[in-house]
């Protein structure tokens, strides 16, 4: 039982067995990649903090990185590679270009070192831990600087459609920022 999020344990010390098996059914379905259906939240920007904010950006910035930045970054490693069995992992792949651009700034592409190749990946890999750990207080502040270092990671790598699509949810984000808007699960398609 160590292995098992706070939220599943914490339900089953209650006697919530039923929440606690949801909780960890919709972890192993996102874990998977599999986000249909999964994810409702709902908040209002606004320049108050909310957890319900804080919640949502994360499912938000997290939902990116799963559908946006996994298979890439594996194709990437893949094609660098000359391998046909790398991992999805995001935090394995992550991990493995760092300890490369540590060695070689250009690594990922030529001019990493005045990029900041190595920052962006240190960015990216802060996001995802964060978001894939429950701290998602983060995303409340630093939402858009997150999305932001996934879309330069994919450009750099050369995934200029998945990099046009996370640019399109930052516009969005922008956008509902600056109205004051709600924010759904319905407004990023991703979630489908």
């Amino acid at each position: 039982m160590n292995d098992l999020p706070a939220l599943v344990l914490l339900n089953r010390c209650v006697s919530q067995p039923a929440v606690a098996t949801e909780i960890k059914r919709i972890i192993d379905e996102m874990s998977a990649g599999n986000l249909d259906g999964l994810v409702t939240f709902s908040f209002t920007f606004t320049s108050a903090f909310s957890f319900e904010k804080a919640f949502g950006l994360s499912l938000i910035v997290y939902g990116v990185i799963l559908k946006f930045l996994s298979e890439p970054l594996r194709t990437f490693l893949v094609q660098k590679l000359n391998l046909a069995n790398i991992t999805i992992d995001v935090f394995a792949n992550l991990k493995y270009v760092m300890d490369q651009v540590n060695t070689n700034q250009d690594y990922l592409a030529p001019g990493g070192g005045t990029r900041g190749d190595a920052q962006l990946l240190a960015i990216v890999f802060d996001t995802r831990n964060d978001n894939a750990h429950n701290g998602f207080l983060r995303a409340t502040t630093d939402w858009h600087l997150q999305l932001d270092s996934v879309h330069d990671i994919l450009d750099v790598i050369n995934h200029q459609a998945e990099a046009g699509e996370v640019k399109k949810i930052i516009d969005r984000l922008v956008e509902l920022e600056a109205e004051g808007g709600t924010v759904t699960q319905e407004d990023f398609n991703f979630f489908e």
